[in-house]
Protein backbone atom coordinates (compact mmCIF):
# COMPACT_ATOMS: atom_id res chain seq x y z
CA UNK A 1 0.00 0.00 0.00
CA UNK A 2 0.94 3.17 -0.59
CA UNK A 3 0.48 6.62 0.20
CA UNK A 4 1.73 10.67 -0.52
CA UNK A 5 3.86 12.48 2.01
CA UNK A 6 2.45 15.93 1.66
CA UNK A 7 6.29 16.89 2.91
CA UNK A 8 8.30 14.81 0.38
CA UNK A 9 7.27 13.80 -3.52
CA UNK A 10 8.12 10.06 -3.18
CA UNK A 11 5.80 7.58 -1.91
CA UNK A 12 6.34 5.75 1.32
CA UNK A 13 5.99 2.25 0.91
CA UNK A 14 4.33 0.41 4.29
CA UNK A 15 3.57 -3.12 5.48
CA UNK A 16 -0.14 -4.12 6.18
CA UNK A 17 0.03 -6.93 8.38
CA UNK A 18 -2.06 -9.88 7.81
CA UNK A 19 -4.47 -11.16 10.07
CA UNK A 20 -4.01 -14.83 10.95
CA UNK A 21 -7.55 -15.36 9.92
CA UNK A 22 -7.07 -14.65 6.53
CA UNK A 23 -4.29 -17.12 5.86
CA UNK A 24 -7.14 -19.97 6.55
CA UNK A 25 -8.60 -21.39 3.63
CA UNK A 26 -12.14 -21.08 3.54
CA UNK A 27 -14.83 -23.76 2.63
CA UNK A 28 -17.43 -23.04 0.37
CA UNK A 29 -20.38 -24.76 -1.31
CA UNK A 30 -19.52 -25.78 -5.19
CA UNK A 31 -20.45 -22.80 -7.00
CA UNK A 32 -20.51 -20.22 -4.34
CA UNK A 33 -18.61 -17.08 -5.17
CA UNK A 34 -16.01 -15.75 -2.97
CA UNK A 35 -13.29 -12.75 -3.12
CA UNK A 36 -10.56 -13.26 -5.17
CA UNK A 37 -8.07 -12.74 -2.44
CA UNK A 38 -9.03 -15.49 -0.21
CA UNK A 39 -7.86 -19.55 -0.04
CA UNK A 40 -10.73 -21.24 -1.04
CA UNK A 41 -11.05 -25.32 -0.89
CA UNK A 42 -12.98 -27.03 -3.61
CA UNK A 43 -15.80 -30.25 -2.78
CA UNK A 44 -13.21 -32.52 -4.77
CA UNK A 45 -9.83 -31.21 -2.57
CA UNK A 46 -12.44 -31.62 0.73
CA UNK A 47 -13.36 -35.13 -0.22
CA UNK A 48 -10.08 -35.96 -1.06
CA UNK A 49 -9.09 -35.01 2.33
CA UNK A 50 -11.77 -37.02 4.24
CA UNK A 51 -11.13 -39.75 2.51
CA UNK A 52 -7.70 -39.25 3.32
CA UNK A 53 -8.47 -39.18 6.91
CA UNK A 54 -10.58 -42.01 6.59
CA UNK A 55 -8.02 -44.12 5.13
CA UNK A 56 -5.29 -42.95 8.08
CA UNK A 57 -8.21 -44.25 10.75
CA UNK A 58 -8.82 -47.60 9.44
CA UNK A 59 -5.10 -48.10 9.14
CA UNK A 60 -4.65 -46.76 12.46
CA UNK A 61 -7.28 -49.39 13.59
CA UNK A 62 -5.10 -52.29 12.01
CA UNK A 63 -2.40 -51.88 13.66
CA UNK A 64 -4.00 -51.28 17.20
CA UNK A 65 -6.41 -54.93 16.49
CA UNK A 66 -3.02 -56.65 15.63
CA UNK A 67 -1.04 -55.39 18.92
CA UNK A 68 -4.40 -55.99 20.83
CA UNK A 69 -3.83 -59.81 19.35
CA UNK A 70 0.03 -60.35 20.09
CA UNK A 71 -0.55 -58.52 23.93
CA UNK A 72 -3.31 -60.95 24.65
CA UNK A 73 -1.32 -63.99 23.33
CA UNK A 74 1.67 -62.65 25.87
CA UNK A 75 -0.77 -62.29 28.25
CA UNK A 76 -2.31 -66.03 28.07
CA UNK A 77 1.23 -67.58 27.86
CA UNK A 78 2.50 -65.55 31.33
CA UNK A 79 -1.08 -66.71 33.29
CA UNK A 80 -1.06 -70.14 31.69
CA UNK A 81 1.98 -71.26 31.04
CA UNK A 82 4.81 -70.13 33.26
CA UNK A 83 4.60 -70.60 36.81
CA UNK A 84 4.80 -67.78 39.58
CA UNK A 85 7.66 -69.55 41.65
CA UNK A 86 11.23 -68.92 42.31
CA UNK A 87 13.65 -70.27 39.34
CA UNK A 88 16.48 -72.08 40.08
CA UNK A 89 20.17 -71.39 38.39
CA UNK A 90 19.57 -72.25 35.10
CA UNK A 91 16.19 -70.96 34.66
CA UNK A 92 17.82 -67.82 36.28
CA UNK A 93 20.83 -67.68 33.79
CA UNK A 94 18.39 -68.21 30.79
CA UNK A 95 16.11 -65.43 31.64
CA UNK A 96 19.14 -63.45 31.78
CA UNK A 97 19.90 -64.24 28.44
CA UNK A 98 16.80 -63.34 27.71
CA UNK A 99 15.89 -60.09 28.38
CA UNK A 100 19.55 -58.95 27.87
CA UNK A 101 18.89 -60.27 24.57
CA UNK A 102 15.50 -58.08 24.59
CA UNK A 103 17.67 -55.20 25.93
CA UNK A 104 20.19 -55.38 23.19
CA UNK A 105 17.99 -55.81 20.35
CA UNK A 106 16.11 -53.20 21.49
CA UNK A 107 18.74 -50.86 21.75
CA UNK A 108 19.29 -51.31 17.88
CA UNK A 109 16.10 -51.30 16.40
CA UNK A 110 13.64 -49.57 18.59
CA UNK A 111 11.71 -50.21 21.91
CA UNK A 112 9.11 -52.54 19.59
CA UNK A 113 8.96 -54.69 22.92
CA UNK A 114 7.38 -52.41 24.14
CA UNK A 115 4.81 -51.28 22.17
CA UNK A 116 3.56 -55.03 21.10
CA UNK A 117 4.99 -57.82 23.50
CA UNK A 118 5.00 -56.62 26.73
CA UNK A 119 2.13 -58.41 28.45
CA UNK A 120 1.99 -55.68 31.06
CA UNK A 121 1.86 -52.68 28.84
CA UNK A 122 -0.97 -54.88 26.86
CA UNK A 123 -3.33 -54.83 30.24
CA UNK A 124 -2.86 -51.45 30.87
CA UNK A 125 -4.30 -50.98 26.99
CA UNK A 126 -6.89 -52.82 28.00
CA UNK A 127 -8.19 -50.65 30.70
CA UNK A 128 -7.00 -47.73 28.75
CA UNK A 129 -10.97 -46.80 29.41
CA UNK A 130 -10.12 -45.96 33.09
CA UNK A 131 -7.01 -43.98 31.98
CA UNK A 132 -6.74 -40.31 34.10
CA UNK A 133 -3.37 -38.87 35.33
CA UNK A 134 -3.83 -37.53 38.94
CA UNK A 135 0.05 -37.98 39.90
CA UNK A 136 3.35 -36.56 38.76
CA UNK A 137 6.69 -36.72 39.84
CA UNK A 138 10.46 -37.76 38.78
CA UNK A 139 10.53 -41.45 37.10
CA UNK A 140 13.77 -42.29 37.24
CA UNK A 141 13.62 -42.53 40.97
CA UNK A 142 11.26 -44.89 40.76
CA UNK A 143 12.39 -46.46 38.01
CA UNK A 144 15.64 -47.10 39.44
CA UNK A 145 14.03 -48.59 42.65
CA UNK A 146 12.20 -51.00 40.42
CA UNK A 147 15.41 -52.01 38.69
CA UNK A 148 16.99 -52.73 41.94
CA UNK A 149 14.48 -54.97 43.27
CA UNK A 150 14.44 -56.67 40.07
CA UNK A 151 18.17 -57.31 40.36
CA UNK A 152 17.99 -58.13 44.27
CA UNK A 153 15.07 -60.41 44.46
CA UNK A 154 15.71 -63.98 42.69
CA UNK A 155 19.50 -63.46 44.93
CA UNK A 156 17.20 -63.11 47.83
CA UNK A 157 15.06 -65.65 47.65
CA UNK A 158 17.88 -68.03 47.29
CA UNK A 159 19.15 -66.75 50.54
CA UNK A 160 15.83 -67.41 52.45
CA UNK A 161 15.37 -70.61 50.22
CA UNK A 162 18.93 -71.92 49.23
CA UNK A 163 17.07 -75.84 47.84
CA UNK A 164 15.77 -73.50 44.81
CA UNK A 165 18.98 -72.83 43.20
CA UNK A 166 20.27 -76.52 42.21
CA UNK A 167 16.39 -78.06 42.56
CA UNK A 168 15.94 -79.75 38.57
CA UNK A 169 12.85 -81.71 39.48
CA UNK A 170 10.47 -79.31 37.77
CA UNK A 171 10.25 -76.88 35.28
CA UNK A 172 8.86 -73.54 35.53
CA UNK A 173 6.77 -74.03 32.71
CA UNK A 174 3.31 -75.39 33.15
CA UNK A 175 1.86 -77.93 30.61
CA UNK A 176 -1.95 -78.18 31.28
CA UNK A 177 -2.08 -80.49 28.37
CA UNK A 178 -0.21 -83.84 29.68
CA UNK A 179 -0.77 -82.57 33.41
CA UNK A 180 -4.36 -83.04 33.79
CA UNK A 181 -3.37 -81.94 37.62
CA UNK A 182 -2.37 -78.46 36.14
CA UNK A 183 -6.00 -77.61 34.31
CA UNK A 184 -6.96 -73.94 33.85
CA UNK A 185 -9.81 -74.02 36.26
CA UNK A 186 -8.18 -76.28 39.45
CA UNK A 187 -7.69 -74.79 42.36
CA UNK A 188 -3.65 -75.65 42.76
CA UNK A 189 -3.80 -74.38 38.99
CA UNK A 190 -5.48 -70.75 40.37
CA UNK A 191 -3.33 -70.68 43.68
CA UNK A 192 -0.19 -71.15 41.79
CA UNK A 193 -1.05 -68.57 39.29
CA UNK A 194 -2.28 -65.65 41.96
CA UNK A 195 0.76 -63.61 41.91
CA UNK A 196 0.39 -63.12 38.00
CA UNK A 197 -3.36 -62.40 38.34
CA UNK A 198 -1.83 -59.95 41.43
CA UNK A 199 0.49 -57.86 39.25
CA UNK A 200 -1.88 -57.66 36.11
CA UNK A 201 -4.75 -56.51 38.42
CA UNK A 202 -2.41 -53.71 39.57
CA UNK A 203 -0.59 -52.51 37.07
CA UNK A 204 -4.22 -52.70 34.87
CA UNK A 205 -5.51 -50.01 37.55
CA UNK A 206 -2.62 -48.24 37.57
CA UNK A 207 -3.64 -46.62 34.67
CA UNK A 208 -6.44 -44.46 37.06
CA UNK A 209 -3.54 -42.87 38.69
CA UNK A 210 -0.65 -42.69 36.68
CA UNK A 211 -2.09 -42.30 33.41
CA UNK A 212 -2.01 -44.44 30.00
CA UNK A 213 0.82 -46.79 30.47
CA UNK A 214 1.59 -44.61 33.33
CA UNK A 215 3.08 -47.78 34.96
CA UNK A 216 5.50 -48.41 32.15
CA UNK A 217 6.58 -44.45 32.14
CA UNK A 218 6.77 -44.25 36.30
CA UNK A 219 8.08 -48.10 37.05
CA UNK A 220 9.53 -49.76 33.90
CA UNK A 221 13.87 -50.09 34.20
CA UNK A 222 13.16 -51.73 30.49
CA UNK A 223 14.22 -47.61 28.65
CA UNK A 224 16.59 -47.13 31.05
CA UNK A 225 18.56 -50.28 30.18
CA UNK A 226 18.01 -49.84 26.55
CA UNK A 227 19.22 -46.46 27.04
CA UNK A 228 22.45 -47.48 28.30
CA UNK A 229 22.98 -49.96 25.74
CA UNK A 230 22.28 -47.61 23.02
CA UNK A 231 24.80 -44.67 24.68
CA UNK A 232 27.55 -47.07 25.10
CA UNK A 233 26.72 -47.97 21.39
CA UNK A 234 27.34 -44.22 19.77
CA UNK A 235 30.27 -44.02 21.84
CA UNK A 236 31.66 -46.66 20.11
CA UNK A 237 30.61 -45.35 17.15
CA UNK A 238 32.41 -42.20 17.51
CA UNK A 239 35.57 -43.88 18.80
CA UNK A 240 35.89 -45.43 15.75
CA UNK A 241 35.44 -41.82 13.68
Amino acid sequence: MQYQDPNAGAPIRTKIPIRQADKLPQLVAPGEKTPSNTNTLSASELNSIGESSSASKSKRRKIVSKRLVIQLTFIFVHVALIKFAIPNILWAVLGLAFWGGLVYAASRSGRWVCASFCWLGGIQDLFYGFAKKRVSFNPKISQYITLFFLIVWVPLAWFFHSSAITDMSESPINNPITDLSLSFTSPEMLLMQFGHFAVLFLVGLSVAVFGARGACHYFCPFGIAVGYFKNQRLVQLNLKK
